[in-house]
């Protein structure tokens, strides 16, 4: 089975090899063509974790959080781009980097990493509308539940589990509103570990 750091760097690296796609992501992140991308991409990340996909959890990630406000942005990419080459599905992190690049003046790669993080919103996003079970955000990590009612700028009241469904209360523009997110993709991989500690 390839590592997880090989995994990364084909992931990270396949927009740039399609020139036309590229394309895309630099002008079109919303794009059915790029929203397919980055689900594949999604997917095969979580194919490819052992267990549960929890990386708002890891120490290296918490460190590089830390860094955005604590150290330059060149120490700061230093950090969150060797993060995005072992997890290259973090949004978050994407978004953080761009607004380093940002603060540097490297407006190509501003653009670049800001239209990374809406094209895993995107592929989220067109996985549902999330108003009801049948019709549910498909998430592969807790953490692509909070960054999509981030963007969304809702505020989180209540959450509770549903079977493979996590439903979120929330308010948006002062409107009552629920939201419901498949996890079975989460849940799985907690079986698998759950399993691996029973062997």
């Amino acid at each position: 089975m390839p590592t997880i750091k090989l995994i990364a760097l084909v992931l990270l690296s396949g927009v740039l090899c399609v020139p036309s796609l590229y394309a895309h992501v630099m002008t079109e992140p919303g794009s059915k063509e790029v929203s397919a991308y980055f689900k594949t991409l999604r997917e095969n990340y979580a194919k490819a974790q052992p267990g549960a996909i929890a990386w708002e959890t890891e120490k290296e990630r918490k460190n590089v959080l830390a860094l955005f406000d604590k150290a330059t942005p060149e120490k700061f990419l230093d950090a969150a781009l060797h993060w995005l080459e072992k997890c290259p599905v973090d949004a978050r992190i994407y978004l953080m980097t761009a607004d380093a690049y940002a603060r540097m003046g490297n407006d190509a790669d501003n653009i670049r990493h800001r239209n990374m993080y809406f094209g895993l919103l995107t592929s989220i996003v067109n996985s549902g509308d999330g108003r009801s079970a049948g019709t549910a955000f498909k998430v592969i990590a807790p953490e692509e539940e909070y960054n999509l009612i981030i963007y969304m700028n809702a505020e989180l009241k209540h959450q509770r589990l549903e079977g493979v469904y996590d439903v979120l209360e929330v308010v948006i523009r002062g409107q009552p509103t629920t939201l419901y997110f498949d996890v079975s993709t989460h849940l799985q991989g907690i079986q698998r570990e759950l399993d691996a500690v029973k062997r």
